[in-house]
């Protein structure tokens, strides 16, 4: 149905609803395939339920016939029981749908075919990969689409017990006897005879777990790297700004389990090893802070920018020089007399032309 649907739409047709598709269905079939447009009244949403508190740090839910059982940690403990009645406040009751187009008719369905019950070979050309969902149904189908065209018009057969069995159920089986059971190992073990060996390896046997292995581990604090190792990664950092080839994060952290000093001993400890993210993040911070420092060495340094700081402040000094110069000079005086105190007094209009000359 997606091929089909993708084929119509890339001829340039729109497909913007449901209906649009069942048209596309209808004008384009696929062989088994019939389908309808339903819609869903809106109003007749009656259903209320409440939300589980800290429900993005539970794990693990289990539904039981009153309600659930959740864990914050997978089956650590009985757990939280929380009941139906707690969770839906008001059930739902008939939602109304309404079948706007219904459903067409088949076009080419392919037959019924049904499994010979007598056949027990297990040959990969004759298994039946497809069962019935039916509860007690026997019948298997080789192809998907004869499944489905079973489950739509088909005769369920319901027997007590089966024939044969299929392949899921050989896989079931296998897979149940495979991780059932587990066997401890453990070293230097005594030598017995084989058929004590045959009668232990018959036994199963329970693997015991440490208490907390379910727990999420705590996220680890930031580590203090030491002078040694911040000393290996800064000339790995400058070697790589010299060469242009700069270090690689993940090639860095296994070299430092490998690397040896003159006296061909480890130079790291195993506590001073580090991951490719916390190499990667000594490198970005070791380049911002270069970054930082090129920043303001060019701005102290640069030539023309300390030419044009020293022509402004000449340049200020001279504007003062030349404002003081032109400005009147406090007090103003002629002879003896303080001619701004004559003018504050009202007294310039006793001056006559003797005195003035």
């Amino acid at each position: 149905m997606k091929t089909c649907i993708r084929r119509f739409c890339n001829e340039g047709h729109d497909i913007l609803s449901t209906g649009d598709m069942r048209r596309v269905l209808s004008e384009r079939p696929v062989k088994g395939t019939s389908a309808c447009v339903c819609e869903v009244d809106e109003a007749k949403i009656t259903l209320e339920v409440n939300k589980i508190d800290c429900f993005s740090k539970l794990h693990s839910v289990q539904f039981e016939e009153k309600g659930i059982r959740v864990w914050r940690s997978y089956r650590i403990g009985r757990g939280t029981e929380i009941s139906f009645d707690q969770l839906v406040l008001k059930g739902q009751g008939e939602t109304g749908i309404i079948v706007s187009e219904k459903f067409f008719p088949l076009h080419n369905a392919h037959p019924v075919t049904e499994s010979s019950e007598e056949e027990n070979d297990w040959d990969d050309s004759n298994i039946s990969m497809f069962e019935c969902s039916k509860p007690g149904c026997v019948k298997s189908f080789l192809t998907f689409s004869e499944l489905e065209s079973h489950l739509d018009v088909g005769d369920h057969c319901v027997k007590d017990e089966r024939p044969s069995d299929t392949l899921y159920d050989k896989l079931r089986r296998d897979w149940a006897d495979r991780f059932t059971t587990s066997v401890n190992v453990t070293e230097n073990e005594p030598s017995e005879p084989n058929i004590r060996q045959s009668e232990n390896a018959s036994i199963p046997t329970l693997y015991i777990v440490i208490m907390g292995w379910a727990l999420h581990r705590p996220r680890a604090g930031s580590i203090r790297l030491t002078d040694k190792v911040k000393k290996y990664l800064t000339a790995k950092f400058d070697l790589g700004e010299q060469s242009g080839l700069k270090a690689d994060p993940q090639q860095v952290s296994n070299d430092m389990h490998k690397t040896r000093d003159k006296q061909n001993r480890r130079l790291f400890e195993r506590e001073e090893w580090l991951t490719e993210s916390q190499v990667q993040g000594f490198f970005s911070r070791l380049a911002a802070s270069k970054r930082r420092q090129q920043a303001h060495s060019e701005i102290e340094h640069n030539p023309k920018e300390l030419f044009q700081e020293e022509k402004e402040a000449e340049r200020q000094q001279l504007m003062a020089h030349i404002c003081n110069e032109l400005r009147p000079q406090h007090p103003l005086s002629y002879g003896a007399l303080n001619l701004c105190e004559c003018a504050r007094d009202n007294k310039l209009s006793l001056f006559n032309v003797s005195l003035l000359k």
